[in-house]
C-alpha cells in the first residue's frame, strides 16, 4: 500500500504502459536517465543498468522491456537497514545501443508524444509530487545540470513555467 500521495501517482503511472513503440522507448530512457542508470558490458553486448529505490518502478521497466521485443531483464532486489533497492540489468538490442548513450541535451526527443513518455519516465526515476493544503509541488531531483537544463527546456516549451534550484549539492527542477 502507498504511504504518500507520490507514490501512489507513481504507482499508477507505472502501471500504464504507451502504445506505441516510439513512445515506450522514450519512457524507458527518461527512467533510466533519471536514475543515474548505466551502460554495462557483457559477455553478449552491452547492457543498461538500472539502479531503483521503488519495486513499482522496477516491475515497470521489466514489463517495458517485455513489450518493447521480449527483452528478459535480470532483476534483484537487495535490502538495507533503511530501505529496498532494485537492481535491473537489461540486454539493450542493437539498434537502441546510440540512445542509451547521448548526452542529456541530444536525448530529448523531437516528437511530442515522445517528450510526454519522456517525461513520465523521469517523473517515475526522480520525481516526487506533493499535496498540501494550497498549492500542488512537483520535483525533479536531476542526476545532472544537464538534465536539469534540458527538463527545464521541455516544460518551457510546453508553456509550463518551472524553475531550478540547487539543494543539498543536488540540482532540483521544480514547478508549483
Amino acid at each position: 500500500v502507498p504511504t504518500s500521495f507520490a507514490a501512489e501517482v507513481k504507482a499508477e503511472l507505472a502501471g500504464l504502459t504507451p502504445a506505441r513503440p516510439c513512445c515506450q522507448v522514450s519512457e524507458m530512457l527518461g527512467i533510466f536517465f533519471s536514475t543515474r542508470g548505466r551502460v554495462v558490458r557483457t559477455g553478449i553486448g552491452q547492457a543498461a543498468y538500472f539502479p531503483l529505490l521503488r519495486n513499482t518502478v522496477a516491475r515497470k521497466v521489466v514489463r517495458l522491456a517485455r513489450v518493447m521485443g521480449g527483452i528478459e531483464a535480470k532483476y534483484q532486489a537487495v535490502k538495507s537497514a533503511k530501505q529496498m533497492a532494485f537492481f535491473i540489468e537489461l540486454p539493450i538490442p542493437p539498434s537502441l545501443e546510440p540512445m542509451f548513450a547521448l548526452t542529456a541535451a541530444k536525448a530529448l526527443p523531437d516528437q511530442t508524444c515522445d517528450r510526454k513518455a519522456m517525461l513520465r519516465g523521469m517523473f517515475l526515476g526522480c520525481g516526487s509530487v506533493n499535496a498540501p493544503s494550497g498549492r500542488y509541488h512537483m520535483e525533479f531531483s536531476v542526476p545532472t545540470l544537464g538534465w536539469g537544463t534540458s527538463l527545464l527546456r521541455l516544460f518551457h516549451d510546453a508553456g509550463i513555467r518551472a524553475g531550478m534550484i540547487e539543494r543539498a549539492g543536488h540540482h532540483v527542477v521544480y514547478l508549483k
